[in-house]
């Protein structure tokens, strides 16, 4: 009888320590699993902030254009409207350190949003003191098209960068 029970207490140790050592790689999976999940989110959240802030620049130019041919003063609202949410999107970029989305990358897209912002300002002005036909020469400049050709390419990169 002594025989048996410690054959039955042996097989319940190794099934225990079997037990256990599932339960452990199943913990350790659910968390890896757990972190990548957050990571995903922070990743879809970044490349979603991006996707507006494009958009939010398309718009602003719409908004100049729509000011400029029809006079209409709900173009400019909404144009200070969408100027404003472009910083706090970019703001809200930088928060979002998970997405993996570098300082550098961060900074130099804020630089030239701004200077995206200045140059739109500056061509309203334009408009509003020389009228239509100087600003589009203006806003063809090759220093504002440059701009704007650069910051295309650095939403790209950063696209690219987070998928």
């Amino acid at each position: 009888m002594k025989k048996y029970k410690k054959q039955i207490y042996l097989f319940l140790m190794v099934s225990l320590i079997i037990v256990m050592t599932g339960f452990a790689v199943l913990f350790y999976n659910f968390r890896k699993q757990e972190i990548l999940q957050e990571h995903l989110i922070a990743v879809t959240d970044a490349l979603t902030q991006v996707d507006v802030l494009s958009s939010n620049l398309l718009q602003l130019e719409s908004d100049k254009r729509g000011y400029q041919l029809t006079g209409d003063s709900a173009f400019l609202a909404s144009f200070a409207t969408i100027k404003k949410s472009c910083s706090r999107i970019i703001a809200a970029l930088r928060q979002n350190s998970a997405a993996g989305t570098g300082t550098m990358e961060l900074k130099k897209l804020d630089s030239l949003v701004q200077l995206r912002l200045a140059n739109l300002d500056s061509g309203l002005f334009v408009f509003i003191k020389n009228g239509l036909a100087p600003a589009v020469a203006f806003m063809q400049l090759k220093n504002k098209k440059d701009t704007r050709e650069q910051l295309s390419v650095q939403l790209a990169e950063i696209t690219t960068g987070l998928r």
